[in-house]
């Protein structure tokens, strides 16, 4: 996925239908070094459109989707698991946000296609 920053960078996910995708999240600080995410917690939320109110797929930190692997040095890993929660083809798009306490921050944004045989 590239580096997740606090500048709405766009980042488009390509995902194979029926398969199971890690990506390495990296949080970095705007001089590019490590952002520390102790406490925090991020959810990915992918919707039929930029104009759909509900997202139809969630991963998060709540639910173990998204991993903090390493959290003073900003490391954490997205798990798409379209095998225990089978996905559409399709273009959709996605927010990832960052969640402290009651405060939500968005990230980045981005195209989420879906792609496959099925």
């Amino acid at each position: 996925m590239g580096t997740v920053s606090n500048i709405p960078d766009r980042v488009d996910i390509r995902h194979r239908q029926g398969s199971v995708q890690t990506i390495p999240l990296r949080f970095k600080l705007d001089d590019g070094t490590p952002e520390d995410i102790s406490g925090r917690g991020y959810e990915l939320s992918v919707k039929k459109s930029a104009t759909s109110n509900a997202p139809f797929v969630t991963y998060s930190t709540s639910n173990a989707a998204i991993i903090i692997d390493d959290a003073p040095n900003g490391l954490a890993t997205l798990t798409i698991d379209d095998v225990a929660t089978p996905l559409d083809c399709g273009d959709f798009i996605y927010d990832l946000d960052e969640i402290i306490g009651a405060s939500r921050i968005p990230l980045t944004v981005g195209a989420f296609e879906v792609f496959g045989d099925r």
